[in-house]
């Protein structure tokens, strides 16, 4: 790939109330992660697709300074609830948080930032940033040392989603928590997406019939693990993927109402029904008009 791509890399600023991230990645300028993609010339045929370099794990998205925005602010207890949970505080000696294509890795810097270790609550959290993207995992590395954040309170390990032999072995089953921001941009990584984080995630334990209370979540007898997905739509769902959805939930007889629907609407209720289908449950969901005007 052309290296000199690499040397575009600069030092940046995220401010939260109290805290600023720094980290390295490409100048900020409209691009989708498609136009990442490729940036080698689509002519020179003597290079095969393999030596493409994909440059999206090293630009901050939009979606993970709105995560990282979101904790900051606690929006819908996301992160006194899920984050700093007195439960897994109490249950276990760490935390144990791990990002999914983590890219510059914004999110679990800002989970590492706002949790900094107290003597008097004694919060543990340690963050897994995992990427497919060497080049990725060695850029998170540096913006991990960059905020001064001790390596024993993070580690980098390379992750392919819907790969189980890539999972680390120590994370099965034993995360508390799955972060995920800006990672979906093709329908088809949905499920893999889901699918990885169930594998990782601790498993819940049902008390009874599963009853939803939209201020406390689900009851459950012992806590399990949760997913937090931040996404910003970056593509739209076939008709067939609208009829999919439709035949599969039985609730839903008003097949017209899809039609009044935005795209992002639609989006948000496919990855909503595969991840019903994955095992998860809905706990919240809160829109970005709830995060970005403050900043």
């Amino acid at each position: 790939f052309d290296e000199s791509l690499l040397l575009k890399l600069k030092v940046q600023s995220l401010h939260l109330q109290e805290h600023a991230i720094w980290y390295k990645s490409y100048s900020e300028i409209e691009m989708t992660p498609l136009d990442m993609y490729n940036p080698l010339d689509a002519h020179q045929d003597h290079l095969s697709q393999q030596h493409c370099y994909d440059g999206t794990g090293t630009l901050a998205w939009l979606a993970s300074k709105a995560l990282a925005w979101a904790f900051d602010q606690d929006v819908h207890g996301i992160f006194s609830k899920y984050i700093m949970s007195q439960e897994n505080q109490k249950r276990r000696e760490k935390t144990l948080i791990l990002e999914l294509g983590c890219g510059t890795g914004l999110s679990g810097l800002a989970t590492l930032l706002l949790t900094t270790p107290d003597a008097a609550s004694k919060l543990n959290v340690k963050v897994v940033f995992t990427d497919s993207d060497m080049e990725s995992l060695d850029n998170c590395r540096d913006n991990c040392e960059l905020n001064g954040i001790p390596s024993d309170r993070y580690a980098h390990e390379r992750l392919s989603w819907g790969m189980p032999d890539t999972y680390p072995s120590n994370c099965l089953g034993a995360v508390d928590v799955v972060l995920a921001a800006d990672v979906l941009y093709d329908v088809k990584m949905i499920a893999p997406l889901l699918q990885t984080a169930y594998t990782l995630l601790r498993p819940h334990s049902l008390s009874g019939n599963l009853a939803i209370d939209q201020s406390d979540g689900p009851n459950f007898a012992s806590e399990g693990g949760y997913l937090i997905l931040s996404h910003v739509p970056r593509f739209c769902l076939s008709r067939e993927d609208h009829e999919h959805d439709d035949h599969n939930d039985p609730s839903d007889t008003d097949h017209s109402s899809t039609r009044t629907k935005q795209p992002f609407q639609l989006l948000e209720e496919h990855i909503i029904h595969l991840a019903l289908s994955c095992g998860f449950v809905l706990i919240t969901m809160f829109r970005p008009h709830m995060v970005l005007l403050q900043y």
